[in-house]
């Protein structure tokens, strides 16, 4: 079985903080998730890291990417 789970989870954390504990807890993939909630994610990703870096943290904590989740924003 394959697991992943949503970084909404994690929101408190920053985005590396979440891939890492994340990746710990045995999930295979992530599901980034936008300002639903308050959720910072995808928007700290898009602004500071950009698609490089966010394959290059996905690669460092072996995570694949599952999806985006936009419930609010601009995307």
């Amino acid at each position: 079985m394959r697991l992943s789970t949503s970084s909404i989870h994690f929101m408190q954390l920053p985005i590396e903080h979440a891939c890492e504990r994340i990746t710990k807890l045995g999930f295979e993939a992530i599901d980034i998730w936008s300002a639903h909630e308050g959720c910072p994610h995808l928007d700290d990703v898009a602004e500071r890291l950009g698609p490089e870096g966010l394959k290059e943290l996905l690669a460092k904590h072996r995570l694949k990417l599952l999806a985006f989740s936009v419930y609010k924003g601009g995307y």
